[in-house]
């Protein structure tokens, strides 16, 4: 739906139509999965006092059950910004690695930010929809909210980062402060400990 709007006061008019369309479009989602797909959680949550969308989080039953018999017990956390019609959301999302070493979503959520609160609720919602009690190892890049929100929601789940991203902090850490030759040192000592083997 297309929405045309005047220079004057037109972009707030436009993100609250859009807010409400998104809020109706979940609503009708949820309704039409529950329907076709029991058992499958999907959790709309709107701000009380504006009634604008919040958070929209998305576990289908066949996710779950291909997650607990097709998958190792590893999930992969992470968000990416998605914008459209001048807003900006980003998507929250857990996924795993099946059998042939291919990706499988389990869950993901809309938000408006990636935010702890942001996390902390779809970590909530993953509980709940997690079928077994079995432990999961999560790998995350330690991004806003996401490494403070896993041990309070999964405290006796292991949790690791990716190593990319590690390797990403420490580059940017030594910028300018360094000689190239001693980066590239410190650097190889780094991928040394991070593929060392433990007992």
């Amino acid at each position: 739906m297309y929405h045309h709007i005047n220079r004057h006061g037109g972009a707030k008019k436009l993100l609250s139509i859009l807010y409400t369309e998104i809020s109706e479009q979940a609503i009708i989602c949820c309704t039409s999965t529950a329907n076709s797909n029991p058992g499958s959680i999907l959790s709309l949550e709107v701000d009380p006092e504006t009634q604008r969308f919040k958070h929209f989080f998305i576990y289908f039953q066949a996710s779950a059950y291909g997650f607990e018999v097709g998958c190792r017990p590893m999930l992969f956390l992470d968000g990416t910004h998605i914008k459209q019609h001048r807003v900006q959301w980003v998507i929250l999302a857990a996924s795993a690695l099946n059998g042939n070493n291919e990706l499988f979503t389990v869950a993901y959520s809309i938000a408006d930010s990636k935010t702890y609160d942001n996390w902390v609720w779809f970590l909530q919602n993953l509980r709940r929809a997690l079928l077994s009690d079995r432990r999961i190892a999560f790998q995350s890049d330690r991004g806003k909210g996401l490494k403070e929100s896993i041990p309070d929601i999964f405290p006796n789940d292991h949790h690791g980062y990716y190593f990319q991203h590690i390797m990403q902090n420490f580059n940017d850490q030594c910028a300018g402060k360094y000689a190239t030759i001693f980066k590239k040192l410190l650097r190889k000592i780094l991928q040394h400990i991070a593929y060392a083997v433990t007992e």
